[in-house]
């Protein structure tokens, strides 16, 4: 009975989504940018939320470092008050007030609809979000990685979770993905849905699937083969775990052993950082830690030792998710 109810609210949301966007459209407001890199033809479409209207200390820095790399912006809030989007203006092509269809897959697909009518043909094009804190001691080694990288899709980390697939909070599309009707197929089919559930499965699983099937090629700047390897080593070399410890330990251990697929951005967070040099950690890690991971002060560490600066994500961490 329980599925049943969520089912037809799901449902329910949907057609109120759906109707209201019909008849008031999808996009709420607009703001026109500065456009600083209009001769470049890379491209980002950067994806913001708030339970407000705030535009957070660590979003604009972001915005601004991805600016500073050459990326002509395309900034899509789904904010439930207008955001200040002329604060972003020095940095950004163009920024939108949207509604929350779809989530983050709404947003990309909104602004990558955005951009194909303007018939711009991209070198590349960068999807991100703000569910990340970050860059750090600087994002220029990825960037470079990813554009180094012939595949037709690339991310940051990968999962196997459900189904192996690249982590959509970093990606980007290479020139000749964006250039195929194979592409746009799967953005066409989107769906324009409330269901975060949904849009994770026929999203970010969906994209990386789809591309698979369609002989498309994919690749990461971390595999997780290598997280798990690396793991493997430095748990030979770990002194007697504390309390706590032992029992994370142990049940990474147990679903490693059981081949279960862990989300490496939570279980390896701080081996990311420092092994791997990924200038970023999940915010949701840092303000909720579903899965119990163990002294995530360590971060902090990690961050300033290796010359970042961790103020905006101390700054946003003392925000209630209200």
């Amino acid at each position: 009975m329980t599925t049943i109810l969520r089912t037809a609210g799901t449902l329910v949301g949907d057609l109120y989504l759906r109707s209201i966007s019909a008849v008031r459209g999808e996009m709420r407001s607009r703001a026109i940018g500065e456009d600083p890199n209009r001769h470049s033809q890379s491209f980002c479409i950067y994806v913001h939320y708030d339970r407000g209207r705030t535009l957070h200390r660590y979003v604009r820095d972001q915005v601004a470092a991805l600016a500073v790399h050459g990326y002509r912006i395309i900034f899509v809030s789904h904010a439930r008050s207008r955001p200040d989007l002329e604060a972003l203006a020095p940095h950004c092509m163009q920024l939108f007030h949207r509604r929350n269809i779809g989530h983050d897959f709404g947003a990309y697909g909104f602004g990558l609809r955005w951009l194909h009518m303007q018939g711009l043909q991209p070198a590349d094009v960068i999807l991100t979000n703000d569910s990340c804190y970050g860059y750090f001691a600087g994002l220029g080694d990825m960037l470079a990685a990813s554009r180094a990288s012939k595949a037709a899709l690339w991310g940051v980390t990968e999962s196997y979770d459900i189904a192996y697939h690249l982590q959509s909070y970093f990606l980007r599309i290479s020139a000749e993905l964006y250039a195929s009707k194979r592409f746009w197929t799967f953005v066409d089919r989107l769906p324009r849905t409330g269901n975060r559930r949904r849009v994770i499965r026929a999203g970010e699983i969906g994209l990386t699937q789809h591309l698979l099937r369609e002989g498309f090629s994919t690749e990461s700047f971390v595999a997780y083969k290598d997280l798990v390897a690396d793991w493997n080593t430095c748990r030979e070399k770990r002194p007697a775990l504390r309390p706590g410890e032992r029992e994370f330990a142990e049940w990474l251990e147990s679903c490693l052993i059981r081949g279960r697929p862990m989300n490496p951005t939570h279980c390896f967070a701080d081996r990311l950082i420092e092994r791997f040099h990924v200038p970023l950690v999940k915010k949701d890690l840092l303000r909720v830690n579903p899965l119990g991971v163990p002294h995530l002060d360590r971060i902090e560490q990690l961050v300033t030792s290796g010359g970042g600066d961790f103020s905006s994500v101390a700054e946003h961490l003392k925000f209630g998710d209200l």
